[in-house]
């Protein structure tokens, strides 16, 4: 009797199983999945888009040279006041067909609001003809807080060759076995061969100096006006957003280059605020100006903040600056043609 309520008193103290359940098991206790990548340190570098709040852009002062013509390849970084830009790159990614003539050291200037922008200009060469797409440039953000990286956006240039397209180099022929000609032969033949080839040889290179030259010309007398490339850039497809943005940079390229032009002064290595402060300070200009400098002004720092600020780019703000830079060149216009 006793043992038989022993027994009753175990099984009810057991745990009793229910159908269909499946077993928990503790976070501790779970195996670590592998393969599966570990969490950056967070004191090393990280990605950018782990750290926003720094942009990098990429430029080039010319998107059509010739094979060695000089370029010069502006970067620039809007960061953090606090951080500093590096590149660690000496040959800014650019592979052996290219050639690094100049590099400055990154100058960095306070925009405002915590903000801060760096530039760094560099002056290359390519060795090659076609069409060239530079690397992306790496671009090392370092500060107090953290370290990133962010790759700045690689123009697109076109490398003419300087022969042209007919006078491409054709593969050398086999040269023909060394013949004794023994001490009978005259020298004679051997100059006048020398003379007929050096007289080849100038006639030649005269005709394709001559091509050269006329083809510039022709180039140079085909060029539009700054007006005339307002007007194909207004009636662009500024409804795509990329190219509403292209249109901010190609509007401001224009508008400086002929204020440049007009002013008889070479200024495209500068950035938008050093060239404002160069143009306005000359007299002149700012005389046949007038008024619309402060249009100037303020026209370059709305294509600023779309170019370089990450401002969003509509057609609607590209055509109102497009008619912005308009209305300035027609004003330098009325003010050269005005009696004085």
């Amino acid at each position: 009797m006793i043992a038989a309520l022993l027994l009753c008193l175990a099984q009810s103290t057991a745990p009793a199983e229910v159908p269909g359940a499946t077993e928990v098991t503790r976070a501790a206790d779970a195996p670590r999945a592998t393969g599966a990548p570990e969490a950056p340190d967070a004191t090393g570098a990280t990605d950018a888009s782990n750290a926003p709040g720094a942009t990098a852009v990429l430029l080039a002062d010319s998107k059509s040279v010739e094979v060695g013509q000089a370029i010069e390849l502006v970067l620039e970084v809007e960061h953090a006041l606090d951080a500093m830009v590096r590149v660690p790159d000496e040959q800014l990614g650019l592979d052996d067909s290219w050639v690094v003539l100049a590099r400055e050291e990154p100058r960095a200037r306070p925009t405002g609001d915590g903000r801060a922008r760096t530039t760094l200009r560099a002056t290359v060469a390519s060795l090659e003809p076609g069409e060239r797409d530079l690397a992306a440039l790496q671009v090392e953000i370092l500060s107090r807080a953290e370290n990133f990286v962010i790759f700045a956006t690689p123009p697109h240039v076109t490398v003419a060759s300087v022969l042209g397209d007919e006078d491409h180099e054709r593969p050398p022929h086999g040269f023909r076995e060394n013949v004794d000609l023994g001490p009978e032969r005259e020298p004679w033949p051997w100059l006048v061969g020398l003379g007929l080839a050096l007289v080849i040889a100038a006639i030649g290179g005269g005709v394709w100096l001559g091509r050269r030259s006329r083809r510039r010309a022709l180039a140079a007398a085909a060029e539009p006006s700054a007006l005339a490339r307002l007007d194909a850039l207004e009636r662009s497809d500024l409804e795509r957003g990329e190219l509403a943005r292209e249109a901010h940079f190609e509007l401001t390229r224009v508008l400086r280059t002929e204020i440049d032009r007009r002013a008889g002064v070479q200024r495209a290595a500068l950035d938008d605020d050093e060239w404002l402060e160069r143009a306005l300070a000359d007299a002149g200009l700012a005389a046949r100006i007038g008024p619309e400098r402060e249009r100037l002004g303020a026209l370059l720092a709305a294509c600023r903040e779309v170019k370089y600020g990450g401002a969003p780019a509509t057609h609607w703000a590209a055509r109102e600056r497009i008619g912005g830079a308009r209305a300035i060149l027609k004003s330098l216009e009325s003010s050269a043609e005005a009696p004085r």
